[in-house]
């Protein structure tokens, strides 16, 4: 297949793609047939590790968050706080669901499927109820976006979800929706919103390297670089492990998942833009 019949076959599959993970197998498949360099293969590389490296820290989170309420001895608000706001945190990742790495969603959804029942006492079912609640409205519509050997398994969980919320609501009781609470993921303070917002701008230039920094694209102990700044503000933040950091730490998720989302739609842009001379009836 000639470069220009690559080209061609690429960009014609590229406007059928809908989920960015359809996009990079796409990429993959293409650069064994075309011997141009282009830039888009070691950025989408760079978005999905990026990507993977951002929501660790969140599931490490979310997890201590919800063993805390599960081996808790008393129902203290404090506790029941934390399961709210860990079960939030972990929907808050959803703007980064399409990127992550196979390994990394599978991680998600063992947390979406995070089994609270075994250690529980009755007291807390309302509790764990609202978590439920939160989680099947986070998840129940982007289940399109999972990888399919983890769809169906999630599919299932929620589906129990479902049911188990319609016969514990008292009667006339709403369910709660994850707008309802979302004016807790934010910044505890104006210095943790400036200090956020200087990392999401830090995360762009680190997805989108100047021409200076090109040569490093294919080096690990960048991509471990990387890891390891968006780890340490991770941590930072969660450091004591609190409510509000953890609404803190899903603010600087969801702000990062906007930014990378914006990364990945420009490169896409950019790259079928680079080969408009070979495929022009696209751009028509």
């Amino acid at each position: 297949m000639s470069n220009e019949e690559a080209d061609q076959t690429y960009l014609d599959a590229l406007h059928q793609c809908i989920l960015p993970s359809d996009v990079r197998h796409l990429v993959n498949g293409y650069s064994q047939y075309s011997n141009r360099q282009l830039r888009l293969v070691n950025t989408y590389d760079r978005i999905w590790k990026i990507a993977s490296s951002i929501a660790r820290p969140l599931f490490s989170c979310v997890k201590l968050q919800y063993d805390s309420f599960v081996g808790s001895s008393s129902s203290t608000e404090a506790v029941k706080l934390k399961l709210r706001s860990g079960a939030l945190a972990l929907v808050s990742v959803r703007g980064l669901l399409p990127y992550m790495s196979g390994d990394c969603q599978a991680e998600l959804a063992s947390l979406v499927q995070y089994d609270f029942q075994h250690e529980s006492r009755l007291e807390d079912k309302y509790e764990i109820l609202n978590a439920k609640m939160l989680i099947l409205a986070g998840f129940e519509d982007c289940l399109v976006l999972f990888d399919a050997k983890e769809r169906d398994k999630i599919d299932e969980k929620l589906a129990q979800y479902d049911k188990e919320i319609q016969s514990n609501l008292q009667a006339g009781e709403a369910r709660h929706k994850v707008d309802d609470y979302e004016k807790l993921i934010r910044p505890g303070s104006e210095d943790m919103r400036q200090q956020v917002e200087k990392t999401v701008t830090d995360v762009r230039s680190w997805i989108l390297p100047t021409a200076d920094k090109a040569k490093n694209l294919g080096d690990d102990a960048w991509y471990n670089e990387v890891v390891i700044k968006v780890s340490d503000v991770s941590q930072k933040i969660c450091q004591d492990l609190e409510p509000r950091s953890t609404a803190e730490l899903a603010y600087f998720v969801t702000r990062l998942a906007s930014t990378i989302e914006e990364c990945y739609k420009n490169e896409t842009r950019i790259n079928a833009e680079m080969l408009h001379p070979y495929c022009p009836s696209h751009f028509q």
